[in-house]
């Protein structure tokens, strides 16, 4: 904002414009010089309502240059201080079109300039955080009134293009695009414009714009996830070819998230490279800032948020692995539903409040369990990592170290950070209807695919899986117990052989293990069959090149069964909500309701089934 502290300086400065006062306009000039007192005084809402009154009286506003000047100027000044961002516009356009042309004065002229900048800067913020909030019209207005100024601010051109996808405006999307194709070269609008031809169904065009994109390793790796979406022949290859790059490249020093982004590249190339995906990942361990100074204080969800071994556990694992589309259902209330779809938001609650008692610990016994029948007899090593070195030593501080208290010590250290959204594969369960909703709720079909990518098109980074259900001793769940103790040992044999300190291994078998706990359970709850998501503080937005908070959301509260439960809103967009389910008790009154609401709302939602199980309640 211009620096206004002096304020004879400013008015002095503006009246060298053409004469001295004219004495016709006395009245005027008395409320420009309070108005502009009252606006050195930060008093906006008063200034702007002198200034306002010298328009209304129009004898001297259209009668003298001097009062038409600094009253547009100082009333845009006040208005973009109140955020009456049209009442400024108007303003702008009047010493724009009607003053500055009989203004020579290069100083008058600068500041008229410097509005302007202002101003586009206020438009700019204010439609991106209504687009961000989902109020695409306010936002359009915004970056219209941009275009109105400056038809050529690619900002505005841009964001416009952007808010007009999310109205369905298609054809003025692809006309700002075109626009910006031919006149920039950012990279980030590029990446971002094939992302939304490709939910166009314009795969042509949104190859055109990812064959333009290069740039370091997150860039590279963004453009290669979205290629390998594409249905145009060459796109596959050259998403390959964009990780095989990226397994080349070179890591740029102190760039932690390099790391990441070359550990799945090794993972999601055509040729997968778990060894070479290993030693990258070990790399990042090595090299973390607070190895020596903080010991196991370092964020895990970023270390686990690229670990190979998680992924190879929970995707090896997984039932639904081959699966092209995972079709998942979230089952909830009639006054949840109502706001997921009004605020397109889900309610995603934090890890400690789930209905599962052992949520998070259970591995802390599974491990325990493990360990007592595997290493049984073995001195000092009871729970211990040290279990899996060959000889069965190592110095005193690796002796007494305990998985299950370091395991729940992380836990409790990191619960805050994760907060979990519950689904489940099953379409239609009364198990799930009667835990979820009192039998008399909805369920919502999500297209994970869907979901996944407008996730991370909106930098909202999720590790998410199918949970997997262990016994501690059942013989049942012995390939699943078989597992984790590969995965332990595997952790430690991948450390040794890239030769990892004891305290690196230790602090990756504790971190890995802490975020494996998210999807083992205990068998009771085997009837779910639940798919989570799990969402973690300062997660990487690689596409875009920022972190997304989870954190950095309002905290909020609900209530149930006379508790208060915190939870935050996590976004989800129309095109990844398939279906409606009406649960066993609800009625022809529960449908027409729930159309009606939809229709206010304009939201489709193409497919609103009931319930085909014969429950009643007695």
């Amino acid at each position: 904002m211009l620096n206004l502290r002096n304020r004879m300086k400013v008015y002095l400065f503006l009246l060298e414009v053409e004469s001295m006062e004219n004495k016709e306009f006395t009245y005027e000039f008395k409320l420009l010089d309070e108005g502009i007192k009252l606006f050195e005084e930060q008093e906006y809402e008063k200034s702007y309502q002198y200034f306002s009154e010298i328009v209304k009286l129009k004898n001297g506003f259209n009668r003298d240059l001097n009062i038409r000047l600094q009253t547009s100027y100082f009333l845009g000044l006040s208005a973009l201080k109140l955020q009456y961002l049209e009442v400024s516009k108007e303003c702008l356009i009047t010493l724009k079109h009607d003053v500055k042309p009989l203004v020579n004065n290069e100083k008058v002229l600068q500041n008229i300039s410097d509005l302007e900048v202002e101003l586009v800067k206020n438009l700019l913020q204010e439609g991106i955080e209504n687009g961000i909030k989902g109020n695409h019209e306010e936002a359009l207005k915004c970056f219209d009134t941009i275009l109105e100024l400056d038809k050529n601010n690619i900002e505005a051109v841009y964001n416009k293009g952007i808010a007009c996808y999310h109205l369905k405006k298609y054809k003025v999307t692809k006309e700002c695009f075109i626009k910006i194709y031919k006149e920039t070269n950012s990279k980030i609008y590029l990446l971002n414009m094939g992302l939304m031809f490709h939910d166009m169904n314009e795969d042509d065009k949104a190859f055109e714009c990812l064959e333009r994109v290069t740039g370091d390793i997150p860039l590279t790796f963004a453009k290669a996830e979205l290629l390998s979406d594409l249905k145009v022949p060459q796109a596959k290859k050259m998403s390959n070819e964009c990780f095989e790059q990226i397994t080349q490249k070179k890591i740029r020093e102190n760039n932690k998230y390099d790391y990441m982004y070359k550990c799945l590249a090794n993972l999601l190339k055509e040729d997968r490279d778990f060894k070479q995906a290993c030693s990258i990942y070990w790399k990042s361990i090595k090299n973390r800032d607070c190895l020596k100074k903080k010991k196991n204080e370092e964020s895990f969800s970023y270390y686990n948020s690229f670990s190979p071994f998680l992924y190879n556990f929970l995707y090896n694992l997984s039932s639904v692995q081959e699966k092209e589309e995972i079709e998942v259902f979230h089952y909830t209330d009639i006054n949840a539903l109502k706001s997921i779809l009004e605020n397109k938001k889900l309610w995603v609650t934090r890890a400690d409040f789930l209905n599962d008692l052992t949520e998070t610990k259970y591995i802390c016994d599974i491990v325990n369990s493990i360990c007592e029948e595997e290493f049984a007899g073995i001195k000092n090593i009871k729970y211990g990592l040290n279990l899996f070195y060959e000889n069965k030593q190592c110095d005193n501080y690796m002796e007494n170290v305990d998985i299950k208290k370091y395991i729940e010590n992380n836990r409790t250290k990191n619960k805050k950070e994760i907060y979990i959204l519950s689904t489940t594969q099953h379409e239609d369960s009364l198990p799930m209807w009667l835990n979820y909703s009192n039998c008399d709720g909805y369920n919502i079909k999500i297209n994970h695919a869907k979901y996944e990518k407008y996730l991370k098109s909106n930098g909202i980074l999720n590790l998410h899986g199918e949970v997997v259900y262990v016994s501690c001793n059942d013989k049942k769940s012995s390939d699943k117990r078989e597992k984790i103790i590969n995965f332990i040992k595997g952790v430690y044999l991948s450390g040794k052989e890239n030769n990892i300190t004891p305290i690196d291994i230790e602090f990756s078998i504790i971190s890995n293990l802490t975020i494996l706990a998210l999807f083992i359970k205990h068998p009771g709850f085997e009837y779910e069959k639940e798919y989570r998501f799990a969402f973690f503080s300062n997660y990487w937005n690689g596409e875009m090149g920022q972190v997304y908070n989870v954190l950095s959301q309002i905290k909020k509260f609900r209530t149930k069964n006379n508790k208060l439960i915190p939870y935050i809103e996590i976004p989800i967009n129309k095109e990844s909500i398939e279906q409606i389910t009406m649960s066993p008790t609800c009625n022809e009154l529960n449908e027409i309701g729930l159309k009606e609401f939809l229709e206010s709302i304009e939201f489709n939602v193409y497919d609103i089934e009931k319930s085909h199980i014969p429950y009643r309640k007695i």
